[in-house]
C-alpha cells in the first residue's frame, strides 16, 4: 500500500461520490493486500456493479449487502461459500478506499498519446477527444472540460488547455512496486520511516505521469486547429502592424525628406537673392564712381 496509508484521523463524510473518495485519506479497517490474482479479477462485475469504477460507496455497500443474500451458502443447493467468499473479497478491496483506489489504477489501462505531428488528414478531434475523455478518470478535480469541436470559443479552449495543464492526479502505482506494509500496530516514527521509503519508490512513477500528461497537452495544443488558427491570424496582425510601421516609418522619412529639399531649396533662392542684391549694389557702387570722374574731366565754355 502506498504512504498514505499512514494517516490516522478521519476527517469526517466520505462526500458520497468517486472524487471525494480519491480526494481524501481515510482510516483503514484493515489491512488487505493485493495479489496477483486479485488484479486479475473484476471486482465490479462480482458485486454486478455496471458503474464500475465510477460507483460510489453507498453503491457499493448496497451491492455487497445484496450480493451477500444472493450468495449466502443457506441459499446455494449443495451449501457451496465459494461465491459468498468472493464478494466478501469484492467488498474487502472495492470498501476500502485506499484499497480501491489501488485496485483501480491497477485495471487495464490505455497510457498512450498521439504522436507530435499529426497526419496532414488527420482529425484532430478524433484523435485526441477520446484520449482526454478517459484520462480523466485519474483526475482529482471535478468536471474536467472536454475538448470541444471547431465552434467551441477561444475562451473556453483556453479554459480547456488551463485546467488540464494544471492537471492533479489521484492514480496510484503502488501496485507495481515492492512496498513495505505499514500496520496500525507500527509506532508513529516507524510508520513514518517506511512511508518515506515508500514514497520515494512511487514518486518517480509519479513524476513520469505527469510527463506523459503534460506532453498530451502540449501535443493538443501544438495540433489544435482553433489555436493554430488564432496564431495564424495573430501572425497576420502582426504582419500588418509591422507593415504598417514600416510604412509610417518610411512616410516619416520620405517627409524628412521632403521638408529638407524645401529647406534647402529655399535656402539656395536665398542665397541667389542675396547674391544678386550684392551684385546689384556693387554696380550701382561702381556707376556712381564713374559719373562724378565724367563731370570733372569736362571743359568750360569760354
Amino acid at each position: 500500500m502506498s504512504g498514505s496509508d499512514l494517516d490516522e484521523s478521519d476527517d469526517g463524510s466520505t462526500g458520497g461520490n468517486g472524487e471525494g473518495r480519491r480526494q481524501q485519506t481515510f482510516r483503514r479497517k484493515k489491512f488487505v493486500k493485493l495479489t496477483d490474482e486479485d488484479l486479475g479479477v473484476d471486482w465490479y462485475e462480482v458485486l454486478q456493479l455496471s458503474q464500475n469504477d465510477g460507483s460510489t460507496e453507498e453503491q457499493i455497500r448496497t451491492a455487497y449487502r445484496r450480493r451477500c443474500l444472493e450468495t449466502h451458502p443457506d441459499k446455494q443447493k449443495d451449501h457451496s461459500d465459494e461465491a459468498f467468499k468472493k464478494v466478501q473479497r469484492a467488498f474487502d478491496i472495492l470498501g476500502d478506499s485506499e484499497t480501491r483506489l489501488a485496485y483501480d489504477s491497477s485495471r487495464p489501462f490505455d497510457d498512450s498519446i498521439p504522436n507530435e505531428t499529426l497526419p496532414a488528414n488527420a482529425d484532430f478531434y478524433a484523435t485526441f477527444g477520446p484520449v482526454f475523455e478517459r484520462n480523466k478518470k485519474w483526475s482529482s478535480e471535478r468536471d474536467l472540460p472536454s475538448i470541444g469541436d471547431d465552434n467551441t470559443s477561444l475562451k473556453a479552449v483556453y479554459r480547456f488547455y488551463d485546467r488540464w495543464a494544471h492537471f492533479q492526479s489521484w492514480r496510484d502505482f503502488s501496485h507495481l512496486v515492492e512496498l513495505d506494509e505499514i500496520d496500525d500496530s507500527m509506532c508513529r516514527e516507524e510508520k513514518r520511516y517506511y512511508a518515506r521509503g515508500n514514497e520515494r519508490q512511487l514518486n518517480h512513477l509519479r513524476k513520469e505521469e505527469q510527463q506523459r500528461l503534460r506532453t498530451l497537452v502540449e501535443r493538443a495544443r501544438k495540433n489544435d486547429p482553433r489555436l493554430r488558427r488564432k496564431r495564424e491570424e495573430d501572425e497576420a496582425r502582426r504582419q500588418r502592424e509591422k507593415e504598417e510601421r514600416e510604412l509610417k516609418r518610411r512616410q516619416l522619412r520620405e517627409e524628412e525628406e521632403r521638408r529638407r529639399a524645401e529647406e534647402a531649396e529655399r535656402e539656395r533662392l536665398q542665397r541667389e537673392e542675396a547674391q544678386r542684391k550684392q551684385l546689384e549694389i556693387k554696380n550701382e557702387i561702381r556707376q556712381a564712381q564713374r559719373e562724378p570722374a565724367g563731370i570733372s574731366g569736362a571743359a568750360w565754355p569760354p
